[in-house]
Order: C-alpha cells, then structure tokens, then sequence
C-alpha cells in the first residue's frame, strides 16, 4: 500500500479553507477586558447612587444602565469567545483548525486522498 504525504493533505486544507482559517485570531487582553467590566459595574453603581440621591431622574437613570448592561454583555461575549477560540499565532495547520473545520480524510490504496469538511 502506497502511503499518502501528509503535507500534501495539509495543502489541500488550507487551500480549501483559504487562509482566513489558519490566521491567527486578535488576542485580547482578558486583565484589561476584566478591569473594564469592573470599571463599568461601579459606573452603574454610581448611577444608581446619583437615581437614589435625586440627582438623576428615573429615565436618565434606566438610559445609562441600559448602556452599561449592553456594554458589559459585549464585553463578557468577547471574554467568552477570546477564551474558546486560541489559535496558534503561525500558519500551520494545527489540531484546533482541523478539528474545527474537518470531517474526516479518506485516503485510498493508492495513495489519493479527499477532505470532507463540515
């Protein structure tokens, strides 16, 4: 039985992917995305202080929560998704993208072979 290059496998790959997939995603900062969620709460905090102490009305009050609800939300998202999405910062193709993207490799007696992606 022939055997099948695995770097012409991995070429296959990426060209079907393009190289989109196998660049490396932004990395975010997750201390600094940390501090600005605990930036905004004590913000919100402050608002409701202000809403208490009639410095605020009832709506302004309701307005700028509602922002910083939102604000925080995107941030906790971006955390989520920063922390289940680490890509390799080369263009390898590594594990993680091909288990993202690749069903399975079915590779004949002779040594041809055909990706079949999800």
């Amino acid at each position: 039985m022939k055997s099948c290059r695995v770097d012409r496998i991995e070429q296959a790959i990426k060209g079907k992917l393009g190289d989109d997939a196998v660049k490396p995603h932004q990395k975010v900062s997750k201390i600094l995305v940390l501090r600005e969620i605990e930036r905004l709460k004590t913000e919100k905090l402050a608002c409701f202080q202000d809403y208490k102490d009639n410095l605020l009305t009832r709506e302004d009050y309701i307005v700028k929560k509602k922002e910083m609800d939102k604000f925080v939300q995107d941030l906790e998202e971006q955390l989520k998704e920063a922390n289940f999405v680490q890509l390799p910062t080369d263009k390898k193709l590594s594990k993680e993208i091909v288990v993202a993207h690749v069903d399975k490799v079915v590779v004949d007696c002779l040594g041809f072979f055909t990706v079949i992606y999800k």
